[in-house]
């Protein structure tokens, strides 16, 4: 018995034939869809997935190249076709693979012959999903590191703009513009001289999100409801309510991100309080150094991922037999996952091309500035 049952279209006109393929592929445990010409054939295969397709070549009608065009073209690409014909001439067997076929079996066949050539198809279509899987993960991982990253950036920009609020008013339009660009809806909570004010993006605060804020403001630095979470410090607090809980990945940077951002603000509100308070050039380098690392291991994972799909591909593609179209779905992914991956890459550059031009400048005073 198979470990993956594949679906099996038989196509042909004489009864005779597609009883023996029937009944043979019946007992290897395979589910098999029967059509006695290409018309129907079309209709089976628009119903139900199939794995594979073994069709007669001279069919009233239309034939089995024309079938098999149709079929991979508009139905399903990677669909494997095996054609069943009389003809073996080296004319016949170069037609089946223009029209896009993948194999080519003479009559009379033989019964060991069939179930050794879907044997072979079903190991050829794992090996198929597993390296599918192998360039979505590898490509996955790339993309989420360079997301980060990116987010990154947003809190390092938002650092140099908090130099210049003056006001707790000024520091949440601030904010606001940020978590904009993030797709985050936001309140937030500022303390200054025992004094609460609360800001919100959309509309005013409620009486129950100032609740919020009361109950959890010792209970930790990160409080998770839902999709709403709340980031606690001394001075200041977040609450987010549309984390993507949905986007486990996303979800993790995010709060990685939030993190950091709650850090530069606490040290904005407390200068409010305090205005002889600078910000300490330890902890703006370390934010600092933070965000960048963040960029380099991004670069890192980038180069490893695509060196991982390079060794995968050479391993893997004349095992599974890529010829004509049979591996046109897998050739598909790789490309889009590489173009996605490049175009994070780019975004890459520009964000070391920041901190290359950014620089940390200390006055007399001991105020710390961003230069540009």
């Amino acid at each position: 018995m198979l470990e993956h049952v594949p679906n099996v279209l038989i196509v042909d006109d004489n009864p005779g034939n597609i009883r023996v393929v029937d009944d043979t592929l019946q007992m290897m445990g395979c589910n098999t869809y029967i059509a006695f010409n290409g018309a129907d054939a079309i209709v089976l295969a628009e119903k139900i997935s199939m794995d594979v397709a073994l069709l007669d070549v001279n069919m009233p009608g239309m034939d089995g190249y024309e079938l098999c065009k149709k079929l991979k073209r508009n139905i399903a690409s990677d669909i494997e076709v095996i054609f069943l014909s009389a003809m073996s001439s080296e004319y016949d067997v170069i037609s089946g693979y223009d029209a896009g076929g993948d194999d080519y079996m003479t009559k009379p066949f033989n019964i060991k012959e069939i179930q050794a050539k879907i044997q072979k198809v079903i190991a050829r279509r794992k090996q198929n999903d597993r390296l599918l899987e192998q360039v979505d993960n590898a490509g996955n991982a790339a993309i989420a590191t360079l997301s980060s990253s990116m987010e990154m950036e947003l809190v390092a920009g938002f650092m140099g703009e908090s130099y210049r609020c003056k006001s707790v008013y000024q520091l949440a339009s601030t904010i606001f513009d940020l978590l904009n660009k993030m797709n985050l809806m936001a309140t937030i909570k500022f303390t200054v001289n025992e004094k609460d004010y609360f800001f919100r993006d959309v509309g005013g605060v409620s009486n129950l999100e100032e609740q919020v804020f009361s109950e959890l403001k010792d209970s930790g630095s990160l409080c998770e409801f839902g999709c709403r979470v709340v980031l606690n410090s001394a001075s200041s607090a977040f609450l987010i309510r549309n984390m993507p809980i949905d986007d486990v990945n996303r979800n993790d940077r995010l709060k990685s991100a939030l993190g950091m951002l709650l850090k530069i603000v606490e040290h904005c509100v407390v200068s409010f309080e305090s205005p002889n308070v600078e910000y300490p050039p330890t902890q703006t380098n370390e934010i600092i150094s933070n965000i960048h690392s963040m960029q380099s291991s991004a670069n890192t994972v980038v180069t490893s991922a695509l060196d991982e799909l390079v060794l995968a591909m050479r391993k893997e593609l004349n095992v599974m037999g890529l010829a004509g179209n049979s591996g046109n779905s897998l050739l598909k992914l790789v490309e889009d996952k590489i173009s996605e991956i490049k175009f994070l890459q780019i975004k890459g550059l520009e964000i070391e091309k920041f901190f290359n031009n950014t620089t940390l400048m200390t006055r007399d005073d001991g105020h710390v500035e961003s230069g540009r």
